[in-house]
């Protein structure tokens, strides 16, 4: 059918294009390792701070606000450094503050450094949208948009079991919390050095030939 060779056609082109292709492995893992943060939120704050429902409600708010300031630097941030500089930096920024987050010794502290890792997060995402759409050609945009987020978003669900039994099993949300942030900081770093994600602007001046290589 016209709609199986749409998906065919997309699924080829992000697979042999490096930059698509590194793009959609790291979103899957990232999504696979860090959902279990907002997943057990409610459980970290109540169980490290034992904070009222009230309280719970203002994390979440502060993490919208960290969300939106941040997402407003994006394009100023792209426009001066490389993607691996704004989008992987993000990345590993946000792994330091769930890091950080995992052994802060007050709530107010703990809402700010999850606001903080919230708007860096949301700035590595507005960036490899950014990539992709600069990478894609138009007639393909919306399939190739579509494949890549299936492809990373189909790890959120096995990634939420799994953080919920390491939680259940441990009973410790606040080493899970610290292993995340580690991890997602591995994640970026490697990324960042053996992939061309490092230099993804080399691949803007010609797709094509990219992806058929």
């Amino acid at each position: 059918t016209s709609i199986r060779a749409d998906v065919v056609e997309g699924l080829r082109y992000v697979l042999r294009h490096p930059v698509l292709r590194n793009i959609s492995a790291m979103m899957a893992l990232i999504n696979f390792v860090s959902v279990t943060v907002p997943a057990q939120l409610v459980l970290f704050a109540k169980h490290r701070f034992a904070v009222s429902d009230s309280e719970i409600g203002f994390l979440f708010a502060a993490d919208g606000a960290g969300v939106v300031l941040l997402s407003l630097a994006a394009g100023p941030l792209r426009s001066r450094f490389s993607f691996g500089n704004v989008a992987l930096g993000s990345l590993m920024l946000s792994g330091v503050m769930t890091f950080a987050l995992a052994y802060a010794p007050s709530y107010p502290l703990a809402v700010a450094l999850s606001a903080v890792a919230s708007g860096f997060g949301i700035l590595f995402n507005i960036n490899t949208g950014s990539l992709r759409q600069q990478i894609v050609p138009n007639q393909l945009l919306g399939r190739i948009i579509t494949i890549a987020m299936v492809l990373a978003w189909s790890a959120n669900p096995l990634g939420a079991t799994l953080g919920g039994v390491i939680v259940e099993r441990t009973g410790d949300v606040q080493t899970v919390y610290a292993a995340i942030g580690a991890l997602v900081v591995g994640i970026a770093l490697y990324f960042r050095i053996f992939s061309p994600l490092g230099h993804a602007e080399r691949y803007l001046e010609a797709p094509a030939e990219a992806a058929a290589g």
